[in-house]
């Protein structure tokens, strides 16, 4: 009974199909730190296939972190995970943002929240970390555009997260 069971299990691999794995090379687009002049940043991602054993991830090669599946449709893929990465830091952020408070109270939304281009003008103008900090991380690729957002979250606070965009395309 135990051999037969071993069998079944042995089956059930070989016969399995082979995994296919899509490698999705993006292109991210970042900006200096005056916010002029944009460069790319090629990215690549691995949509790892799932099987009985093993949940379907996307490999994120450039951090050599495997992302877990939020959303994977012919439309989209959705991952998210941790990565390292440089980030402003938080302390210029927060400076930044009192100061134009500070001169500019109106800047403050109702609900408490400052204005949203303030908060990038004021990332755009921090220093980033010497040092790579761990990052919660979100990815989104647009499968049928090709369009690549990636979220990438340092703390609690969102007015320190830092948001890409970019585009993809699968190369084999």
């Amino acid at each position: 009974m135990r051999c037969a069971a071993i069998l079944v299990v042995i089956a059930v691999v070989v016969s399995s199909p082979t995994r296919a794995d899509t490698t999705l090379q993006c292109s991210e687009t970042l900006y200096d730190k005056i916010g002029n002049h944009s460069y790319k940043a090629l990215q690549y991602f691995i949509l790892q296939d799932g099987s009985v054993f093993r949940q379907a991830t996307l490999f994120w090669d450039n951090t050599k972190k495997d992302l877990s599946l939020v959303t994977n449709t012919p439309a989209t893929l959705e991952a998210t995970g941790r990565a390292w990465a440089f980030m402003p830091l938080p302390a210029q952020i927060e400076q930044c943002v009192n100061a134009a408070l500070a001169d500019r109270p109106n800047e403050r939304e109702a609900n408490g929240t400052v204005n949203h281009f303030r908060i990038l003008e004021c990332i755009s103008k921090a220093d980033v970390s010497d040092t790579e900090v761990e990052t919660d991380v979100s990815v989104t690729i647009n499968r049928i555009t090709g369009d690549l957002k990636i979220l990438r979250q340092q703390d609690n606070n969102s007015q320190h997260d830092t948001e890409t965009f970019g585009s993809c395309k699968e190369i084999f």
